[in-house]
């Protein structure tokens, strides 16, 4: 059971470190379906949280298409088209 006063987080961070990267690409893989461009080669973005809305709606502005792997928990993501003007 939660707290009254309970206040979800959320956090994401960038890893740019190449040793890092290697290490952390040994516990997933791209999945088989999706081209190898949606793979930076040596970005990857972390995030973690408590249950409860963490991030606002936001618009994720990346250059190549990509793609998340949720290790545990649940999530749950609205998809919507662009806006013409942003």
């Amino acid at each position: 059971m939660i707290d009254d006063d309970y206040q979800p987080w959320y956090v994401g961070w960038s890893n740019c470190d190449y040793s890092t990267a290697y290490l952390l690409r040994q516990y997933y893989s791209r999945p088989y379906f999706l081209p190898e461009q949606s793979e930076s080669s040596k970005l990857d973005w972390i995030f973690m949280g408590t249950p409860g809305l963490g991030a606002h709606m936001h618009i994720d502005n990346v250059d190549l298409p990509s793609w998340q792997a949720q290790i545990r928990g649940r999530k749950q993501w609205t998809l919507r088209p662009v806006p013409e003007c942003l």
